[in-house]
């Protein structure tokens, strides 16, 4: 018997011992996060086409909104209770590992705006607006940013509060590298994320462009997962024009490169039809958005090359990691599943019982699930 015949007998051998102690291990899928009235989370495995999780939010209240998930795509960070709770859910099994009830004090009442998470999945960022509950009224206090610890618990306290954040923020982002805090309300500010101090503005309401007025937008919904762009709808109008001419009103994305800090404005040659999200494609040239519509916008040459009716109206668009489907939700039950590349419709996914979305976030994650 030769030598290298004998190395793999051996190693045959050893394969057979072993055999019945083998492990799968389970390979890391996309799936999508997001929640219903009163008190629902499911997670929809997007290539199954179908609920896979369905996880009740513990604790009173209803209505939960913005979902945060953590860096590995294990917990999603959901405010519930009516904006006045952060409650940390594990996606594969349910359990709340962590809670946070914003008032920090007997007399106040505070709801919750903007929610991130440092890229370390360490810390919680909450924008809070308090207010002191007297007899006849709500006296309102000093907005504040606490930061709190993720492995806090289910009794969380903050570690941190910031002071002198600004009012109207409506959403909180990272930069990749966490040394920045984004602030988007009626101007776009870039804080220092240990000390609150703002360092940078961008202005919105504040601006003073020549030729337009300052925009509007309404956006409660972050979602830069596959892209690493944050991106917003706005709307503005060209005062060189007549206020009657079509071509006097404006629709623009906002965007924010979470990694650089860039800031632009792309306008958009098309009706203004699109009213809240337009998320980026992975490849950073084409952006999907609509309300009664699905619309492609092409980054590049600021217009919209392709369109195609929807069902009903819908709140929030979503981009796969791949770049290949763009998943459409909000207001109601279902979530929509159309192909980048022509806008044909591929499927759609019920959530279970037809509970109301309404305004609560869809998030993309990649993780393993039992």
């Amino acid at each position: 018997m030769t030598k290298a015949l004998k190395r793999l007998l051996g190693v045959l051998c050893v394969a057979s011992v072993l055999a019945p102690f083998s492990v799968t291990v389970a390979a890391a899928a996309e799936y999508l996060v997001t929640v219903a009235k009163p008190n629902r989370l499911f997670v929809v495995d997007m290539k199954a086409r179908k609920v896979v999780r369905d996880h009740v939010i513990p604790g009173e209240g209803s209505g939960p909104q913005t979902v945060v998930p953590s860096p590995d795509g294990k917990i999603a960070y959901v405010l519930t209770n009516n904006w006045k709770t952060i409650s940390g859910i594990e996606l594969n099994t349910g359990k709340e590992v962590f809670r946070a009830d914003s008032s920090h004090a007997d007399d106040e009442r505070t709801i919750v705006m903007g929610m991130t998470i440092s890229p370390d999945g360490k810390k919680i960022y909450s924008h809070e607006v308090p207010a002191k509950i007297l007899i006849d009224e709500y006296q309102p206090q000093p907005t504040r940013i606490s930061i709190y610890n993720t492995n806090a618990g289910t009794a969380a306290k903050p570690a941190k509060i910031l002071s002198n954040i600004p009012r109207r923020i409506a959403l909180l982002l990272m930069s990749d590298d966490g040394t920045k805090l984004y602030a988007m309300g009626w101007d776009f500010y870039t804080m220092d994320p240990e000390t609150g101090e703002i360092t940078a503005t961008f202005p919105l309401r504040n601006w003073n462009r020549p030729g337009i007025t300052p925009p509007d937008m309404l956006n409660f919904w972050p979602m830069p997962e596959s892209s690493g762009m944050f991106s917003s709808v706005m709307g503005y109008m060209r005062t060189d024009l007549p206020a009657d001419d079509p071509k006097a009103y404006v629709t623009a994305l906002l965007t924010l490169d979470l990694k650089s800090g860039q800031f632009d404005i792309v306008p958009i040659n098309m009706d203004p039809e699109i009213l809240f999200t337009a998320t980026i494609a992975p490849n950073r040239r084409v952006a999907f958005g609509g309300f009664l519509g699905i619309s492609k916008i092409d980054l590049l040459r600021g217009r919209v090359v392709q369109r195609e009716e929807l069902d009903h109206s819908f709140y929030q668009f979503n981009v796969s990691k791949s770049g290949n489907e763009v998943y459409v939700g909000g207001t109601m039950c279902t979530i929509a599943i159309y192909a980048t590349h022509d806008l044909k419709k591929l499927g759609k996914v019920e959530l279970p019982g037809c509970p109301d979305v309404g305004g609560g976030a869809m998030r993309l994650v990649n993780t393993t699930l039992d």
